[in-house]
């Protein structure tokens, strides 16, 4: 090979790897440009999220959650007056339309605040009440059935709570309407002692002791 062949040869050799070079570097600075795009947009989806999230907590501070009063009792969920926080869905599908609760602002829960101290004042002064005509009922502690007998000993006549509401009633002076009694174990069909219970409060049952006698 002549040396002008030679060098015609060398010079077309070095055009190619020039362009093989260049080729490469486009391709190179190509796949470096999308490789950049995708990282600042997986960041820019990044920075919406957490932009919508903090939107979410200004908007919803409570977790999207609302504080409702009961304005009644509603097993479980709970009594009259208590504040429930539920969610969104539960508050209007649920209680509101089923008149349970109403939306808790300062207003309304100070009003039932203010009920629900009213009633406890009035149990209060319901307990203190029967605790006095406990109080009154047992110093008598014994009360007394006149009742007419049989040759055999047995009682003309039968006791009921009604006869024993009125005969400590009557002894004591006191108003027991809505009293509720316990009878004794025992049947009273003979003369003796027996005793009963009497719930003058939900809260206040005392034991005292009825005698039958003859008379």
């Amino acid at each position: 090979m002549s040396l002008s062949t030679r060098l015609i040869a060398s010079v077309c050799v070095n055009k190619m790897m020039m362009m093989m070079r260049v080729v490469l570097l486009v391709g190179f600075l190509l796949v470096g440009e999308g490789l950049q795009c995708g990282v600042v947009h997986r960041r820019s989806t990044v920075t919406m999220i957490k932009a919508t999230k903090k939107q979410m907590r200004l908007r919803y501070p409570k977790g999207g959650k609302l504080d409702f009063v009961l304005t009644k009792d509603a097993s479980p969920w709970g009594k009259e007056g208590d504040v429930l926080r539920v969610t969104r869905g539960f508050a209007l599908n649920y209680l509101s339309p089923k008149r349970l609760a109403v939306p808790a602002s300062g207003a309304v829960v100070a009003e039932f605040e203010a009920k629900k101290a009213a009633l406890e004042a009035e149990r209060l002064a319901a307990i203190e009440a029967a605790m006095g005509t406990a109080g009154a009922l047992t110093m008598i502690g014994r009360f007394r059935i006149a009742k007419k007998i049989g040759p055999s000993g047995d009682l003309f006549g039968s006791v009921d709570k009604n006869d024993i509401l009125q005969v400590v009633s009557q002894a004591a002076g006191v108003d027991l309407d809505g009293s509720k009694v316990t009878m004794p174990s025992k049947d009273m069909d003979k003369l003796g002692d027996y005793t009963f219970s009497i719930q003058l409060h939900p809260e206040v049952t005392i034991d005292l002791t009825i005698s039958l006698v003859e008379g």
